[in-house]
């Protein structure tokens, strides 16, 4: 645990920078000024969670590995507001207690419940000051996760149980408005992902990384529903042992260009077309990926109605952006959004489609696969959140239940789709079913309670 902090902590500086230049700010500003507020809401959240599958395999030839477990965590978020300043602080430290192992875990002897559990956490700081043409923002986010497909969307092809890393995204933002009809924001992002050792719960393991990302938005009204969008971006990540877990640095280079039509105030449809390159460098000996790239867009229809509902329908194509040495691109749709029975009272769901085409020629996987690898990915999740106490329209006392489905069908998932060059009916490289079905049911509690001092 030492050794993974040092490093951590050498790729990351900003980490300990921006609390810091926040605090010196917030000294040199003074206190007691009377446009001043505080807001400190503490909270404490506990979920109860069974996971059916949390390995993610193919049930037809592996068994299910299921899992039980409680997620503690307390934490606290600070928000100074004065005149054109702005300083909000989150942390939150945490357990997960896992209470049972159940399907393949039953012939396993040697693994115990308590082998799973970690220590969760998050730390976050926000620096802003808001003037009338520039606005400045300062901000670091560090937490710990199993999840890529949280930290990375569509753009990861990662499915299952993780070994557990530490993420820390540190970015400076500069926001420019010479009239009220042209932005521009411009920001510098650092992200370093470092994983643990846990070989002994952790079916998938990646390599550490760092990455530094550029990117620039600008947008223009041509009238006062019509918004052009200029959308720019430019990151290289390098891993860590590339030989050792044969994966590839790469840069990307990413464009948009699309228009925003509102409707209402709340309601609007924006088109973006551009393209994207993953131009893959540093590759192992033994692999041929060529640099590629393709054709990404998106369109989007948002509507909302304060404290009735929120709605986002969107159908997108892009390129994968996390990963080792391994492209895909995809195209995808979708619908998320939530409705108030009651004040107190919520649903909250969306459902999501995604076909992966992973190309042999482009991922050199000749020797692999006989053909092209394509996935098709359907995810949904539903809650119902209850605000049992609530104050001035925020709950202070919450409790949640829901559930999450998500599954891979996939073209390669039988030994046949797999290269038998000796001809002796057995694939030549090890086999393993692409195909997927998992379920997560949860409960929760959440108290969050806000004190204010000062003026809003």
């Amino acid at each position: 645990m030492a050794k993974m902090k040092c490093r951590f902590e050498s790729k990351s500086r900003l980490f300990s920078a921006v609390p810091a230049i926040a605090f010196v700010i917030l000294l040199l500003i003074g206190p007691g000024v009377a446009s001043s507020s505080l807001a400190v809401t503490p909270r404490i959240n506990i979920r109860y969670a069974f996971n059916d599958n949390v390995y993610g395999v193919d049930d037809e030839y592996e068994d299910e590995s299921t899992v039980t477990y409680l997620d503690y965590s307390a934490g606290i978020n600070l928000v100074w507001r004065e005149a054109r300043h702005t300083l909000d602080l989150s942390a939150d430290a945490g357990y997960q207690q896992f209470l049972d192992l159940g399907g393949a875990f039953d012939d396993m002897e040697d693994v115990e419940p308590r082998d799973f559990d970690f220590v969760t956490g998050q730390v976050g700081a926000i620096y802003r000051y808001s003037g009338r043409v520039i606005t400045f923002e300062l901000s670091d986010d560090f937490s710990r996760s199993r999840d890529l497909q949280k930290t990375f969307g569509m753009s990861t092809d990662a499915i299952g149980y993780w070994s557990l890393f530490s993420n820390n995204i540190a970015t400076v933002t500069v926001k420019y408005s010479p009239t009220p009809k042209y932005r521009n924001r411009l920001s510098y992002r650092y992200d370093t992902m470092i994983f643990d050792d846990q070989e002994e719960v952790g079916l998938y393991k990646l390599s550490d990384s760092y990455e530094h990302r550029v990117l620039y938005r600008g947008e223009y009204d041509f009238t006062p529903k019509t918004t052009g969008i200029l959308d720019a971006q430019v990151a290289d990540r390098t891993f860590s042992d590339i030989e050792e877990i044969e994966a590839a640095n790469f840069r990307i280079f990413q464009g948009y260009l699309g228009l925003r039509y509102k409707f209402q105030p709340n309601s609007y449809l924006e088109i973006l077309g551009g393209y994207a390159n993953r131009d893959i460098y540093d590759l192992p000996d033994n692999w041929d990926l060529k640099d590629t790239g393709d054709a990404i867009g998106r369109i989007a229809l948002v509507s909302a109605a304060p404290q009735r509902y929120n709605l986002e329908i969107y159908a997108d194509r892009g390129i994968s952006l996390y990963g080792t040495n391994i492209f895909f691109v995809y195209t995808g749709a979708g619908i998320s959004g939530s409705v108030n029975f009651s004040p107190k009272l919520a649903f909250l769901g969306g459902c999501t489609y995604r076909q992966a085409y992973y190309d042999l020629e482009r991922n050199d996987r000749e020797w692999l696969w006989e053909d092209d690898r394509i996935d098709n990915i359907l995810a949904a999740q539903a809650a119902l959140v209850w605000d049992i106490i609530q104050r001035d329209g925020e709950g202070t006392l919450t409790a949640q239940i829901g559930y999450n489905y998500q599954q891979r069908d996939s073209n390669i998932d039988d030994p046949g789709d797999f290269v038998d060059a000796n001809g002796d009916g057995f694939p030549d490289f090890n086999f393993r079913s692409n195909d997927t079905t998992t379920g997560m049911y949860y409960g929760q509690i959440t108290i969050k309670p806000t004190i204010l001092f000062g003026n809003r």
